[in-house]
Order: structure tokens, then C-alpha cells, then sequence
């Protein structure tokens, strides 16, 4: 899909995947999901394939949503099954195995979906008692400290530098942190409000 030379053809085999993803039972999708991610070589694929994550994130939310409409006893507060996996892969991305915060230079379109689908999470989080154990305590602060606040260091670490130097390639750098900074910005926020709850 991504080494396709020409735009339509892209196009379609991303169609093709959407629909193939679709046809799979709800419960094996996250999985699906999962394993493409964790094989995935390509900053830009995994990027896609967290959008269609956090997609089914939403669907999945709305789901639960119409189902604790009709019936309020099946509100258990339970976390959702999905909900540990989808932490899993933002983990994957905000903080890599091989240590440290991920480099923006080579995976900022990941960065900033894996960005997204937990700005995603901490808004379902969030909103009532359905999803109240989706983070935990100790999840929650695993996520300020150890996800969030090391790429803060390394947004304000890379702004420092492209200030000081200017030129095509900063630019370049400037218009691709710009996104990531403005999501990151707003998941410190909610993470620190849910904090305050603590």
C-alpha cells in the first residue's frame, strides 16, 4: 500500500484494507489491528493503521453507548475489552522498546495518531462511569511521567533548536512538530485533570 508508485492505486488498496478489516468479527479486529502495527516497518502505514484504530475505537464506544442507553444495568464500569490492547499500541509508539521517547524526525505521523487515539481514550475516559477504570491510578500516571512528559522534553528540545537555526529542512521539521505539539498539549491537559480526581 505505501510503496504503491501512483496515488490511486494507494487509494484503493487502503479501500480494500478498510473493507477487508470491516468483514472481521468485532472481536478479532483489535487484534488484526495489532499485529499489522507491530509489523509494520513503515512510519506512515502504522500511522494509517492507528487511524483505523482509533476508528474502531469510536465504534466500538458508540456501541457501548447505545447498548448502556437501552439498558442501564449493564453499566458495570468494567473497562471495555479492547481498552488495554489499544494502551498497548500508543505505549508501543509514545514509548518505544528499545527505550526512550520515539524520534520525531522519522516518526512524527505515528506519533501524532498514537497522539490522537489517546487523546481519544482520556475523552471516553472521561465521561462517565462505563469507562471511569478504562486508566487506572497507577495507568494514569504511567502515562504523565513516562509517555507524555519525556516527548514534551524532546518537542521543547527540538523548538529550541529549529529557533536557533531556521532554513528549509527546519521548516519543514517546524510543520510537522506543529500537529504533534497541539495533541500532546491537550492529552498533558486531560491527563492532568484526571489526575486531579485521583
Amino acid at each position: 500500500m505505501i510503496a504503491a508508485p501512483d496515488t490511486l492505486m494507494r487509494k484503493k488498496a487502503f479501500s480494500a484494507l478498510k473493507r477487508v478489516i470491516s468483514v472481521v468479527p468485532s472481536t478479532q479486529r483489535f487484534d488484526i489491528l495489532q499485529a499489522l502495527i507491530e509489523n509494520s516497518m513503515f512510519p506512515s502505514l502504522t500511522a494509517i493503521l492507528l487511524d483505523l484504530v482509533k476508528n474502531e475505537v469510536l465504534r466500538e464506544s458508540r456501541r457501548a453507548d447505545q447498548v448502556n442507553g437501552s439498558d442501564r444495568s449493564q453499566d458495570s464500569g468494567e473497562s471495555p475489552p479492547w481498552a488495554s490492547q489499544v494502551l498497548e499500541l500508543v505505549e508501543l509508539i509514545l514509548r518505544p522498546p528499545e527505550g526512550g521517547p520515539p524520534c520525531l524526525r522519522d516518526h512524527s505521523e505515528e506519533v501524532l495518531s498514537a497522539l490522537n487515539l489517546l487523546r481519544l481514550i482520556l475523552i471516553i475516559d472521561s465521561r462517565g462511569s462505563r469507562s471511569a477504570k478504562m486508566l487506572r491510578d497507577e495507568k494514569i500516571r504511567a502515562v504523565y511521567s513516562e509517555w507524555l512528559l519525556p516527548l514534551r522534553s524532546v518537542v521543547t528540545g527540538i523548538q529550541s533548536e529549529l529557533e536557533k537555526d531556521g532554513g528549509d529542512d527546519e521548516n519543514q521539521m517546524a510543520c510537522l512538530l506543529n500537529p504533534v505539539q497541539l495533541v500532546l498539549h491537550r492529552c498533558i491537559e486531560l491527563v492532568e485533570e484526571k489526575m486531579k480526581g485521583l
